[in-house]
């Protein structure tokens, strides 16, 4: 069988810190299949065998790393387990709040760094910036005018605060091309880690395939993931709700883009 992508650049971001026999063991704890485990091992070594070399390496490795920082994988923290928090766990670090947004009569639009677009909800900012020195992950964060930039950190104050979160990588790594069925099978082994109670639907989104889903236990939280031309998007919220539905219903690619930095 074809190899996972995703699941390919996970093992090559954690193989040498953690050892194979420790991420096959987590792998399979957290409900992937044996096949699709050997199979992305085999991958990996097929790979290694041609490894590129210098800054074609480092983007690869960083590529991996924001797929998960993305929401698309599971993040080892230091003991070897698994973490239920996003990786990304900073506010930014104050960017020019009025960067992105544009007036477009009474609409307040917000531009992207990878070229998507959003319509923000009334008397709401977004800030953006890149979380990593290659400018591969962009981590944007929606919110209404006056809050306060810490809470960002606190997805369970997202739905009491209306912060909705997103998150920007490319889809091509150095293991192929993400799609929405690699996203589909990262997410439910996640879910299974987590022993989440959720509900989850498949929709389009201006022409976006898209899985979203809601849990409620062991602690609440919506994200959706889309699929774009040349980027994956990931938006967290507090709840798959109406604010949720009209960000999806207005997420559009004005000049989709995947080079880091542009």
């Amino acid at each position: 069988m074809s190899a996972n992508p995703a699941l390919v650049e996970y093992i090559r971001l954690h193989l040498t810190e953690h050892g194979e026999e420790a991420l096959r063991e987590q792998l399979a704890s957290e409900g992937i299949a044996p096949e699709e485990i050997d199979a992305a091992f085999a991958q990996l070594l097929s790979s290694r065998r041609k490894r590129p070399r210098g800054r074609a390496a480092i983007f690869g490795i960083l590529a991996g790393i924001s797929l998960i920082a993305a929401g698309a994988y599971f993040s080892f923290d230091k003991t070897g387990k698994t973490s239920s928090e996003p990786p990304v766990q900073s506010a930014l670090s104050a960017p020019d709040e009025t960067a992105g947004i544009v007036k477009d009569g009474d609409a307040t639009l917000f531009t992207g760094h990878y070229g998507y677009m959003v319509k923000l909800p009334a008397n709401y900012q977004a800030i953006s910036d890149f979380q990593d020195p290659q400018k591969t992950l962009e981590v944007a964060y929606l919110y209404p005018t006056g809050t306060d930039p810490t809470n960002f950190i606190h997805e369970g104050l997202y739905g009491q605060l209306g912060i909705l979160r997103i998150e920007a990588v490319p889809r091509r790594t150095r293991g192929g091309v993400i799609g929405i069925d690699e996203i589909k099978t990262i997410a439910k082994a996640r879910l299974g880690a987590e022993r989440s109670v959720y509900k989850e639907r498949s929709a389009v989104y201006n022409g976006f395939p898209a899985y979203i889903i809601q849990s409620s236990q062991p602690f609440a939280y919506a994200r959706a993931y889309l699929i774009g031309q040349k980027v994956c998007y990931t938006i967290t919220a507090g709840t798959d709700n109406a604010l949720l539905a009209k960000i999806l219903e207005t997420f559009v690619e004005v000049s989709p883009r995947d080079e880091p930095g542009e």
